[in-house]
C-alpha cells in the first residue's frame, strides 16, 4: 500500500488497521475475536473506475473478506462507530511520518500485533492528495505534504487503574519506537494530551499560532473552551 498510494490518484484513500475481527454474520467464525490487519477504502470517482483502482489491491491482499463496494458518505464515516460505544475508556497517540520505511513498517506490525484489548485500535492514514489542492497558509491545518500518519487508540471498558496503566504504556511505547519516523505537526484531536503547550504550539508555528491566539483574544478572552489542545489568550 505504501508503494502504490505514491501514485495513487486523489480520488483514492485506503487505511490500514490492525483491530480485532468483530463476532459479525459478515466475519468468517473461525476469525471471530482474531488480530486482522485490514483496509479501509474510500474511492470517491466513478464506480466503474473505482473498481479498476481497486483491482490490484485486492489482488495482492486476497482479503479474507471483502466489504468494499458502494455506499453513502455518511455511512463511511460511521462505520467505525461500533468500534466505540458509548462509555468506552481511551488514550491515543498520533504522529505524521514523512516516509513509510521497511523498518518503521515493522514497527507498526509489530505494535498492532501487541494491542492490549480487542477494542484498541493501530491505524496508518494515508494523507496528501487532494488536501495538498490547499496551500499551507489558507487555514490553520498545515503539514498538507506529509504522505501518512499513525493513530494508536487505546480503548477499553473495564475500569482499575491497572488497566488504564497497560493501555497508557502501549500507546507511549509505540510512540517513542516510531518517533525516529515521525516529524513535527499532528492533527491535535488525535492525541490525548491536551495540556501540552509547546505541542501545540510547535504545531501550529509561531505565525499560526500568533493569528488563532488574536482570535482566542478576540472571541474567547476567558478561555471558556480550554478542554481541549488549548491555545490560550495572550493575557494567560
Amino acid at each position: 500500500m505504501r508503494d502504490y498510494m505514491e501514485a495513487a490518484l486523489k480520488d483514492l484513500g485506503v487505511a490500514i488497521a490492525f483491530v480485532s475481527a468483530p463476532p459479525e454474520p459478515f466475519v468468517p467464525p473461525e476469525m471471530h475475536f482474531k488480530p486482522i490487519s485490514g483496509l479501509i477504502v474510500c474511492w470517491t470517482g466513478s464506480q466503474e473506475e473505482g473498481e479498476k483502482v481497486c483491482a490490484p489491491i485486492r489482488e495482492v491482499a486476497q482479503p479474507v473478506m471483502d466489504m468494499v463496494g458502494p455506499i453513502p458518505y455518511a455511512a463511511l464515516q460511521s462505520m467505525l462507530d461500533g468500534g466505540g460505544p458509548k462509555g468506552i475508556r481511551g488514550y491515543m497517540k498520533a504522529e505524521f511520518m514523512p516516509e513509510l520505511s521497511d523498518d518503521a513498517i515493522a514497527k507498526l506490525n509489530d505494535h498492532g500485533s501487541r494491542r492490549p484489548s480487542l477494542i484498541t485500535q493501530l491505524l496508518l492514514e494515508p494523507m496528501g492528495g487532494a488536501m495538498l489542492n490547499v496551500d499551507d497558509d489558507d487555514s490553520a491545518v498545515g503539514r498538507r505534504d506529509v504522505p501518512w500518519c499513525y493513530h494508536a487508540l487505546g480503548m477499553w471498558m473495564e475500569p482499575g487503574q491497572e488497566v488504564e496503566d497497560a493501555h497508557r504504556a502501549w500507546a507511549k511505547e509505540l510512540q517513542k519506537d516510531l518517533e525516529p519516523h515521525t516529524t513535527t505537526g499532528v492533527y491535535l484531536n488525535f492525541t490525548s494530551d491536551a495540556d501540552d503547550d509547546d505541542r501545540v504550539r510547535r504545531t501550529f508555528g509561531p505565525e499560526k499560532y500568533a493569528r488563532l491566539q488574536a482570535l482566542k483574544d478576540q472571541y474567547d478572552p476567558q478561555n471558556l473552551f480550554r478542554l481541549n489542545q488549548n491555545i490560550k489568550p495572550s493575557a494567560a
